[in-house]
């Protein structure tokens, strides 16, 4: 289990999140993603136990016909006054519709601002992944990607990224010296 502080949070995380895991069992998508997520809530980094194992529900949700988040959740779950608030809303919505990237981007920003090292690194990759695969890959996102690795102490895929965005700009002199600035520190690690 993630570090969150204490024992007690991570017993209470654990509970829930196999309380979600039963849900799952039965089909009851809905309240596994509610489960998973108020876990997240006492041991928002349990990469491995919350977040894949709630990306894999959302998935098995998704081809079983579930339905997207209403505009009212959208609505209620993007607002959040803390990072934390923010990164579980986003991921919610991102349970609810698993295709939908700028959810995937509200929880890469809202756990690069919690400081949640380990849940910013997995779902940066994902992020990276979807856009690498995207027929029409986005310079925002990969300029996204390279700030928040950055952010992360992970200069060597802020360096992949920002080599993603030069490709796609290579007329930007800024982000080609960028590159060459993240190719020495990377080098230097």
């Amino acid at each position: 289990m993630p570090e969150t502080g204490n024992s007690e949070q991570s017993a209470k995380a654990r509970e829930l999140f196999e309380r979600g895991r039963k849900a799952a069992e039965t089909n009851n998508f809905d309240d596994a993603i509610n489960l998973y997520v108020e876990g997240l809530r006492f041991a928002p980094d349990a990469v491995q136990e919350g977040h894949i194992k709630l990306r894999g529900l959302a998935l098995l949700r998704e081809t079983k016909g579930g339905q997207r988040p209403s505009q009212a959740e959208v609505d209620a779950h993007l607002r959040g006054e803390t990072a934390l608030e923010r990164m579980l809303g986003a991921e919610y919505l991102l349970a609810k519709d698993p295709s939908h990237l700028p959810y995937g981007e509200a929880i890469l920003e809202a756990a690069v601002a919690g400081g949640y090292k380990k849940t910013a690194k997995w779902i940066a990759d994902l992020v990276f992944l979807a856009n690498n695969n995207a027929k029409k890959p986005s310079l925002q996102i990969y300029l996204l990607l390279k700030d928040s690795y950055a952010a992360i102490g992970r200069s060597d895929r802020a360096f992949s990224a920002c080599k993603c965005a030069v490709r796609l700009k290579p007329e930007d002199k800024e982000l080609a010296d960028e590159l060459k600035r993240l190719s020495e520190q990377f080098r230097c690690h």
